[in-house]
């Protein structure tokens, strides 16, 4: 989704207008937009505020939430707000691109980190995952995809977490069902590789359950 915030000018064709800085936002808080455009002045600075505030919240996101920014450019006329805003979106930026960095060299095999987790080490590590690997929950995966479908998606961006049970020596998916689901109704298929968080203690999420028995969701059989 492409967001371009302005008052008076019409938005460019294959963008989507909007007028003030609390609804880009909640827009930017669904994860969805990939590119942002911004005015600064937007009519009034005191009621409805500026462009710069919702690079204001974006900054924040970032440096203490590790929230992923979309493309960022500004079309305001206003010489000296643009400028404020391109040094907000140049510290931005600097800021996402040290996380990248640091996931990078934080991610290790998923061999590795189950091994670690055998032996007490509790993660999070960051691991790139077999779909086949995980222990699949129907009631989950069932339980999100009915959110979906009634318009309540998943409220983050955030990896997905998935517990190592040492005993049962199985992965499961603790938080970030409704994520996985929206994979899989991209095409997500059974031989693909997805980032996750792997640690030996449990999240918490409402659709969080154990699979065992008929609760075991059959990738290549079972239905949405």
């Amino acid at each position: 989704m492409k967001i371009y915030l302005d008052d008076e000018r019409k938005a460019p064709s294959g963008w989507t207008l909007v007028k003030t800085p609390k609804e880009v936002i909640n827009l930017l808080k669904t994860g969805k937009v990939s590119e942002l455009s911004l005015d600064h002045d937007l009519g009034d600075d005191k009621n409805i505020g500026t462009g710069y505030d919702v690079l204001l919240w974006i900054e924040k996101q970032v440096y203490m939430k590790n929230f992923k920014p979309p493309k960022i450019k500004v079309h305001s006329a206003n010489i000296s707000a643009r400028n404020k805003m391109e040094l907000a979106i140049k510290s931005i930026n600097k800021k996402n691109e040290s996380l990248k960095l640091k996931d990078i060299l934080n991610e290790i095999t998923l061999n590795t980190a189950i091994k670690k987790l055998k032996y007490g080490e509790t993660g999070p590590y960051k691991v790139k995952i077999k779909v086949s690997d995980l222990l699949l929950s129907k009631k989950s995966i069932h339980g999100a995809y009915r959110d979906i479908q009634q318009n309540r998606p998943s409220k983050t961006n955030k990896i997905i977490d998935v517990l190592y049970d040492r005993d049962k020596d199985v992965l499961i998916i603790t938080d970030g069902w409704h994520r996985f689901v929206q994979l899989m109704l991209n095409g997500l298929s059974v031989d693909d590789y997805i980032d996750v968080k792997v640690s030996s203690y449990p999240g918490v999420n409402d659709y969080y359950a154990i699979p065992f028995g008929d609760n075991i969701f059959n990738f290549k059989k079972d239905k949405l």
